[in-house]
């Protein structure tokens, strides 16, 4: 058996790449849809869609509600006990209903109660109906059994089904509500399947879920909830806090260097954050200084990385944006500027918060952070994207990261400094 044949077998290895699989169903599917979209349905309407998917995000997160932590944990410890594993399942199941009933009963309500939410009601409900996918989607389950391939495999698959069918029906401006369409009902759809395929593969018995179990769920997950939606706070919510100042065309200005970025970011972090944090975990088990070598390797892995990244894209920014974009959108190249910082500050941050800190059972100094950049980025919105527009709203993305990213750090360095001192004594 060769190296790589050995390689490609571990357990680990595999996860890596099916998540990987996941992350180009997410990212880069929609990054080769872009140069079309973006040139047919317009600046406004490309602004319009942005802003319905970051509003909608707010409702798919009190779905998930941190299950996507609390629920994988849990499956990956008992996997072995099919009789465990199913009160799980079945109870993550009635809480998320019981949570989308409620976000739908909200998102129903803004809907028709707002005329910023309301301008559009079916380009909404349209883009809500992702909602129910992720509702349906227990990616935690598959992650837990640690079980991705199948999955991933038709999840990508019809995310790029999804893809076909925008070049084949959207054909002019005012098709910009089948973007979000084929959009949501490929998730939908993949939800529908993975669902019915978890339930078949690990043969999943049917149970009446106990309402104190699911009332226990929801408390697990509070605390994960609470934290996601601070972070999307000062990530998501700078469209949705512009929106209220800016026309839709600045609006997609934004949105189009910000998805630019997030593509960059997310394809190369999530993956490694997953891959890397119990091996970090692990090593903050067996002693505070392994654990912290360990951290820095992966730290300096990062920076190599996203240092040429973030060149790359500063230089070649008034490229990336009419290339992919079209000439239309030539004044995001003025966000893409700023935010080519982003994958760099970003990067550490992922590394000494989400790994550092966390490692190290910091939570709650990681939600006092997080807590305190989300009011900072509210309040640097409202006094930026008011009369600075789009521009604004990269600025106080910008300097919220970098006030988030050298609090983690200075905390982390403090807190390995003290438990040092502690083990040496």
């Amino acid at each position: 058996m060769s190296f790589i044949t050995k390689i490609l077998r571990n357990p680990r290895i595999q996860s890596f790449l099916y998540l990987i699989l996941v992350q180009g169903g997410n990212f880069l599917l929609p990054l080769l849809t872009m140069p079309y979209v973006s040139r047919v349905v317009g600046v406004e309407n490309f602004g319009m869609i942005s802003y319905s998917s970051a509003f909608v995000v707010y409702f798919t997160l009190i779905v998930q509600y941190g299950f996507e932590f609390t629920a994988t944990r849990d499956i990956a410890v008992h996997k072995s006990d099919i009789q465990k594993v199913a009160q799980i399942f079945w109870s993550v199941t009635f809480a998320k209903s019981l949570l989308f009933v409620l976000a739908t009963l909200i998102f129903g309500f803004l809907l028709y109660t707002t005329s910023q939410f309301g301008r559009d009601k079916l380009l909404m409900w349209l883009t809500y109906l992702t909602v129910a996918g992720n509702l349906l989607t227990p990616m935690w389950l598959f992650q837990g059994m640690e079980k991705l391939k199948y999955v991933t495999i038709v999840s990508f698959l019809l995310k790029a089904s999804s893809m076909l069918c925008m070049f084949i029906f959207v054909k002019q401006s005012s098709d910009f509500r089948y973007v979000a369409f084929f959009t949501s009902f490929g998730i939908f759809i993949g939800g529908v399947y993975s669902f019915y395929y978890g339930i078949q593969k690990f043969r999943i018995p049917l149970l009446k879920p106990d309402f104190q179990i699911i009332i226990q769920r929801l408390q697990d997950g509070f605390s994960y909830f609470i934290s996601t939606l601070t972070i999307h706070l000062y990530t998501t919510g700078n469209t949705i806090l512009l929106g209220f100042f800016a026309t839709d065309a600045e609006v997609g200005y934004f949105t189009s260097a910000s998805r630019l970025i997030a593509v960059i970011i997310s394809l190369i972090m999530i993956p490694m954050n997953l891959t890397a944090f119990p091996m970090i975990g692990v090593a903050f088990q067996e002693s505070i200084w392994r654990g912290h070598q360990k951290l820095l390797k992966v730290a300096a892995i990062v920076l190599g990385i996203m240092l040429p990244v973030c060149s790359c894209t500063w230089i070649s920014r008034d490229f990336l944006i009419q290339f992919i974009f079209g000439k239309n959108y030539l004044p995001a190249s003025e966000c893409l500027l700023w935010m080519s910082l982003l994958p760099f500050i970003i990067g550490l941050s992922n590394v000494f918060a989400l790994q550092g800190l966390l490692a190290l059972r910091l939570d709650k100094a990681l939600f006092f952070i997080t807590l305190l950049g989300a009011i900072l980025s509210i309040a640097l919105n409202f006094r930026l994207a008011e009369t600075y527009r789009h521009l604004g709203t990269t600025w106080a993305w910008l300097i919220t990261e970098i006030f988030i990213t050298i609090s983690a750090i200075a905390v982390y360095l403090y807190a390995v400094r003290q438990k040092l001192k502690i083990t040496t004594q």
